[in-house]
């Protein structure tokens, strides 16, 4: 399936600001795993999932991989049994 350039670019847009927000503190909601890093880390999961070329954004990647070690996030967002298809 090809790529949308505008849908690429609008996320892009979006990953880059909460990049520079993750810059600032460890999650999304300062220093403390909250609700606001579930949705944004579901989003950056499926968007790690696409076989695109992404540009190096260094505090989401260093975000990611840690929300990645939590065992809910391996159980419920990792696991393909979860993934939608179609």
């Amino acid at each position: 399936m090809p790529v949308n350039s505008s849908a690429r670019a609008t996320t892009i847009a979006a990953f880059r600001i909460i990049d520079e927000a993750l810059g600032r503190s460890r999650f999304i909601a300062e220093d403390h795993f909250s609700m606001g890093d579930i949705p944004i880390g579901v989003h950056a999961h499926r968007w790690h999932l696409y076989d695109i070329e992404r540009p190096p954004m260094a505090n989401l990647a260093r975000w990611y991989a840690e929300i990645c070690q939590r065992r809910a996030f391996r159980q419920w967002v990792e696991n393909p049994m979860h993934h939608l298809t179609g």
